[in-house]
């Protein structure tokens, strides 16, 4: 249950990162010839896409862990 919640964090942190211009996309630039955000389209898409994921691993994270556990079995 917190392995999926760190997971998204990590992936929405990377996503949010690269295309506010953080840290982590100063630190690619100078391993790789990055140009703004938005000029490459497939770029673009890889980190919204990374953000849904992330997103989307936290929301489900949370829920799991405010779900009522049941172990009892009914007959």
């Amino acid at each position: 249950m917190v392995r999926p919640f760190l997971f998204g964090v990590t992936l929405s942190y990377l996503a949010i990162d690269n295309i506010f211009n953080g840290p982590f996309r100063e630190f690619l630039k100078t391993y790789f010839d990055l140009k703004e955000f938005g000029t490459n389209t497939r770029e673009e898409y890889l980190y919204y896409l990374l953000l849904f994921l992330g997103l989307f691993q936290i929301i489900v994270s949370i829920k799991e862990a405010y779900r009522p556990n049941n172990t009892s079995e009914e007959e």
